[in-house]
């Protein structure tokens, strides 16, 4: 239908819109907070620092300092990747054709839409014309076969010319029924269609009127309207698609290009007792990081 259709478009659109996201790099941050299960005296130790004593040229006195390690320790850690290559890109244009598809389909779906309401419509004003004539001829029939039941009962006919009068009528009763069922039922279809209810009313317009209408040259109606013509576009699109789709697994065997930045910092004092943000410089040391690019094969 005109409105299934009309979705699936506005949802294609989106599609398209969000498929640009393949353009942004992608990001993983992650917090790692670990606590150490060793004892106190397990976790003091000591180490050799240079003094700054020197005892001769470019030569420093050694000594050892005492540490404890913390009970918690935190480690950040980020991953920010951009990936780029043909078969995205190609995966992109694809929503655009899908769009593209969907608004011929949209708008074919409106167009035929139009066409079977004005098709309902006019079928109802002809069925009410035919059920006017059909009532009005068993009005005829019922006169007919009242005047044989007088001209009878005086003696002017005989007895079979009053049976067939009634026979006429009689048997025109259940055709009447009939069509003014007929066109109850395709009232309702009529209202059901334009999303009328069904005790709503409406009135039928004028009876139909033919109109005369000039239809240019097939060369020059094929100029001006060809390229309107939805079930050409609707091919076009098709084609299009079909080929991207060619070029997407074409595509699959390109180079692949990545770009990334990591880094994870590791709080070099307590993160349970002591301020994250105070001397950052300092509190946080990056144990490894970098940038990296990778061209896949």
């Amino acid at each position: 239908s005109y409105k299934s259709t009309a979705y699936e478009n506005k949802a294609s659109f989106y599609k398209m819109i969000a498929s640009y996201n393949k353009l942004l790099p992608s990001a993983n941050v992650s917090m790692n907070l670990i606590r150490s299960n060793l004892s106190d005296d397990d976790r003091e130790g000591s180490t050799a620092i240079k003094l700054p004593i020197e005892i001769a040229d470019g030569v420093y006195q050694a000594g050892m300092v005492d540490y404890t390690r913390n009970v918690w320790a935190a480690a950040l850690n980020v991953d920010v990747t951009f990936t780029a290559n043909a078969q995205i890109f190609m995966s992109m244009y694809q929503t655009v054709l899908d769009y593209q598809s969907g608004k011929i389909n949209t708008e074919d779906a409106r167009l035929k839409l139009i066409r079977d309401i004005k098709k309902s419509y006019y079928n109802i004003i002809l069925l009410d014309e035919r059920l006017k004539i059909k009532k009005q001829e068993l009005i005829s029939k019922k006169q007919r076969y009242d005047q044989a039941i007088i001209n009878f009962n005086n003696g002017l006919i005989p007895k079979l010319s009053k049976l067939n009068a009634q026979v006429g009528y009689e048997s025109l009763k259940p055709e009447v029924t009939d069509m003014e069922n007929n066109y109850k039922v395709t009232i309702m279809s009529f209202k059901q269609m334009i999303g009328m209810k069904d005790d709503v009313d409406f009135e039928l317009g004028d009876s139909l009127v033919s109109k005369k209408k000039n239809v240019p040259a097939e060369k020059i109606l094929s100029e001006k309207y060809i390229d309107k013509n939805l079930t050409l576009k609707s091919m076009y699109y098709a084609k299009l698609s079909l080929e991207n789709v060619r070029n997407m697994n074409i595509a699959s065997l390109t180079p692949t290009f990545q770009l990334a930045w990591t880094a994870d910092p590791t709080f070099q004092k307590d993160p349970m007792e002591d301020d994250w943000f105070d001397d950052m410089d300092d509190n946080w040391k990056q144990s490894s990081g970098g940038l990296r690019f990778t061209l896949s094969v």
